[in-house]
């Protein structure tokens, strides 16, 4: 056989380990280089060929780590000069190989040397050759490798074969140690610490080092320092090679001082302001508040990204071959600040003459262009080609064509400065599902996730069927906020995929005991205020089974309380809820100034039962629960309340105002024990259970409470009670930056049957779970018989909105900032005909309103803080409130 070939790098190393095998069993190499040559590849292993020892070859391997990226363009420039240096001192090497059959030979024996700190047998033991066994020289490179990286000991390896007579021969191993790592010294390290740089480099897994190492992890540590924007960072290192020849790593750090991004200049940008074109890129100036957003930081690895933003909304505004020329950084030689420059061509702008989107004997080709956000006469925008082309991708992929691929085409007329746009869509065939896997999911149970999951095997696969399935799967709240349910498909054949559901759980449950300030965020009908301590213990995923389960227990000022609910959302394996509730409430209501605190005991226990159901005609209805609940209730009072309106006021005054109150207060604290029918509608196509960034819920409630049949002593308490309540979320930046969410209430109790309405179910409007700036029962019906000194007594009718901005302070959702509008009112007491007017204040519809701000904290608590401010402040009221609640949500 004879081969004549001129190798490159990966080339050459592959003959040359050819020739290595041809050698061992025997073949002649005839060689046209001189002796001893060295051969280096990119990883700096080589082959030692001597044409005077036909019968033995060489093989070395002299590696390194993985090169970092250096991040800096000189030190790039420097790096790819040097390799170029070394790639023109290889030679270009022509080879001649002939060969002829020989015998193959068993190794005798296996001889290593070099060797100062690892022993021998650790070497033996991760060789791929045995004493006795036929040399294979294939093995040769696995032996190399696996004693580098799994030793990480050496610095060069060496493996040579040795005959011994004709059928014999000695393997000799020689190697060249690195020196051992004893320590690793960092000094003059400031602005970055010590912690930092080891958790980027972990040097406790680092055996051994050599100086071209320690140089290596000197510039991955510089990357650190340009990351915080300290570019002309000065790193020394220094090697100590003990007698023992133990070394210690030190690396000596200048930091100098930070070099921040001061300015960001534009030149040739005629018809867009500098200030628009700095708001849209990466990198931003530094200013005063710079420590809480890294802005002035110079990545120089973000100029590419900025420079594609800058043309992307050049060319999706009309400008077609709009291009950053050049983008330059300008130094300030004594503070180091950085100034870059963007140069732009701007070009002329272009509009659409035409547009076309064949629809492949499927589809008219008048419905997509129906479809498309671009119109003929249009300015041309990329952003809105790219939008059309994932609007057609997914047309067809909800008729099964999950692999359509469009091809844009756009054809510009330089002369009248016009585009024509086409769209051409590739189809193939239709896609049916194979397979459905889950995988991910360590806790959750198959089947609570696949029931989420409206796609069936064997049918076809559309693009709408994978989306809703993922959203469902997302509401349920056991995954992570961010990427945690994603679709990986694996095409099998033309017409058949595999899917794989790929989820990422987070914590469903958690046991805490927590301790507050404040009154409750999610019930308004609660009174609780100052401070409180809570111990909960709940899961809303309990054993991976889907089902829900809370325990709770709280004590404060006003209230002590005992909550335990559990949840089957999938009763019998079928969409049949199931819930039991059992609590015990012990409310007092402390802020009455016209009697002493009524210390309330509420009891009782309620099942419900439901199911989801869709209607055919009304599609937006799908998803729709219907609920049905039985609860019993049992309310009493500690001591009956006793009206307690003393002087200034004339002694007739205060009797007549004792006479009223106390006739108010025999109906709003009524004590008996009743049933409660409730029937609820609703829909929850939120997102996210937690930390919802799109879509809607909302409840509407029927309730009627009738006296219990068994009670021995007449119960005055009778009412029914109907209310709707809305919530709806969209983001407005990214997904999750900045979120807009809208909540509305509306609610309205009447007695039943002229039976009276206990205080707790009528409305008192004001608080943080309704409008934040104003206290409990603040805007709505009140008894008043000194100015300024006001008791609620609630509402039969009520009505409030909030509107919000929410976006994250933390990137894992743990704190967020909040800014709020809140407006609402409660109007109409049920027994105003019995209050003379000098004593009833606000009975009528008065709508107030405030603004605000608040922080939301959820782990390892849920912490929830507003700053609520009046709009229409009015004497004697305080201009804002505070709210501290350890409740999230409505």
């Amino acid at each position: 056989m004879r081969i004549v070939h001129i190798m490159n790098t990966t080339n050459r190393v592959k003959a040359l380990s050819y020739c290595l095998f041809l050698c061992f069993i025997g073949m002649e190499i005839n060689t046209a280089v001189p002796e001893n040559i060295s051969y280096e590849s990119n990883d700096k292993s080589s082959v030692l060929l001597a044409p005077s020892e036909i019968e033995q070859t060489t093989e070395q391997l002299n590696l390194d780590l993985p090169e970092e990226k250096i991040p800096t363009e000189s030190e790039i420039k420097e790096e790819q000069e040097t390799v170029e240096q070394l790639n023109e001192q290889k030679p270009t090497v022509e080879e001649e190989l002939v060969t002829t059959h020989t015998q193959p030979r068993r190794i005798k024996a296996i001889i290593i040397s070099g060797t100062k700190h690892v022993p021998k047998e650790a070497i033996l033991y991760r060789i791929p050759y045995k004493v006795g066994e036929i040399f294979n020289a294939q093995k040769t490179r696995t032996l190399i490798r696996s004693l580098y990286y799994n030793l990480k000991r050496f610095r060069n390896i060496t493996v040579k074969g040795e005959p011994i007579g004709d059928d014999r021969m000695n393997l000799h191993i020689i190697v060249e140690e690195k020196a051992p790592l004893k320590e690793v010294i960092i000094k003059g390290n400031k602005q970055l610490s010590e912690k930092e740089i080891r958790n980027k480099i972990k040097f406790e897994d680092i055996p051994a080092l050599d100086k071209e190492e320690l140089n290596r992890y000197a510039r991955a540590i510089k990357k650190l320092y340009i990351n915080k924007g300290y570019h002309r960072v000065e790193i020394d290192t220094e090697l100590q090679i003990n007698d023992d020849g133990v070394a210690t790593a030190i690396f000596t750090i200048r930091e100098h001082k930070q070099a921040l991004v001061k300015h960001i200049e534009f030149r040739g940008n005629h018809h867009f302001s500098g200030k628009k074109l700095r708001n849209l890129i990466l990198t931003k100036e530094d200013w005063i508040l710079s420590i809480l957003d890294k802005s002035g930081t110079y990545h120089p690895d973000r100029l590419e990204a900025d420079k594609y933003l800058i043309e992307q909304y050049y060319q999706s505004n009309g400008y077609l071959y709009a291009k950053v020329i050049d983008i330059s950084t300008e130094t300030d030689p004594k503070t180091g600040n950085i100034t870059l420059v963007f140069e732009i061509q701007e070009g002329d702008v272009y509009t659409i003459s035409n547009i076309k989107a064949h629809g492949n004997d499927i589809l008219p080709e008048e419905f997509l262009l129906a479809t498309l956000p671009i119109r003929p006469g249009d300015v041309y925008s990329r952003e809105k080609v790219g939008n059309a082309i994932r609007i057609l991708e997914m047309i067809w992929g909800n008729l099964g064509y999950t692999y359509a691929h469009i091809e844009p085409s756009v054809q510009p007329d330089d002369e009248n400065k016009t585009v024509s746009v086409a769209f051409y869509s590739e189809l193939g065939s239709k896609v049916f599902l194979n397979k459905l896997n889950i995988i991910g999911n360590k806790k959750t149970r198959d089947k609570i996730i696949r029931r989420q999951i409206n796609l069936e095997e064997g049918a076809i696969l559309t693009n709408q069927g994978m989306e809703s399935s993922k959203q469902r799967v997302e509401s349920l709240g056991y995954f992570e906020q961010r990427d945690g349910a994603n679709w990986k498909m694996t095409r099998i054949s033309e017409e058949l995929a595999d899917l794989d559901l790929v989820v990422q759980e987070t914590k469903t449950g958690n046991a805490n005991v927590k301790f507050g300030f404040g009154g409750s965020g999610i019930d308004i009908t609660s009174p609780a205020s100052g401070f409180s301590a809570e111990f909960n213990i709940t899961d809303r995923n309990l054993f991976g089974s889907g089902i829900q389960f809370n325990l709770m227990g709280r004590l404060a000022k006003d209230e002590k309380t005992l909550l335990f609910s559990v949840v089957q959302p999938w009763l019998f394996d079928r969409p049949i809820l199931g819930k039991l509730d059992i609590y015990h409430r012990r409310i007092s209501y402390d802020d009455l100034h016209y009697t002493r605190p009524v210390h309330e005991n509420h009891t009782g226990g309620a099942l419900t039962t439901g199911f989801v159901t869709g209607f055919r005609k009304f599609p937006f209805l799908n998803d729709t629960f219907v609920r049905c609940n039985l609860a019993f209730n049992s309310i009493k009072y500690e001591k009956k309340p006793l009206a307690t309106v003393l002087a200034p006021i004339t002694e007739e005054e205060t009797t007549c105002a004792n006479m009223v109150y106390q006739g108010l207060l025999n109906k709003l604290f009524a004590p008996g024990e009743y049933l409660l029918l409730a029937a609820h509608l609703g829909q929850d196509h939120k997102n996210h259970p937690i930390h919802p960034s799109r879509g809607h819920a909302w409840l509407a409630r029927a309730e009627l409470a009738i006296a219990s049949p068994d009670n021995m002593s007449p119960c005055r308490i009778g009412y029914h009670k109907v209310d709707l309540d809305f919530n709806w979320y969209t983001p407005l930046i990214d997904e999750y930056n900045l979120i807009f969410h809208l909540h509305s209430y509306c609610g309205i109790v009447t007695p039943f049957k002229n039976r009276i309405i206990p205080y707790r179910e009528l409305y008192h409007i004001g608080g943080p779970a309704s409008v934040r700036g104003f206290l409990f029962g603040q805007i709505g019906p009140q008894f008043s018989v000194y100015p300024g000194i006001n008791d609620s007594i609630g509402g039969r009718k009520a009505l409030y909105l909030n509107a919000e901005l929410l976006f994250p302070i933390t990137p894992d959702f743990n704190m967020k900032g909040v800014l709020f509008y809140d407006g609402g009112t409660g109007w109409d007491n049920p027994y105003d005909r019995e209050i003379p007017p000098q004593y009833l204040r606000d009975n009528s519809f008065d709508y107030r309103h405030t603004v605000g701000f608040g922080i939301r904290i959820y782990n390892p608590m849920p912490i929830k803080v507003d700053w609520g401010f009046k709009l229409d402040p009015r004497p004697g009221e305080n201009s804002y409130e505070v709210h501290f609640s350890t409740s999230v949500d409505w």
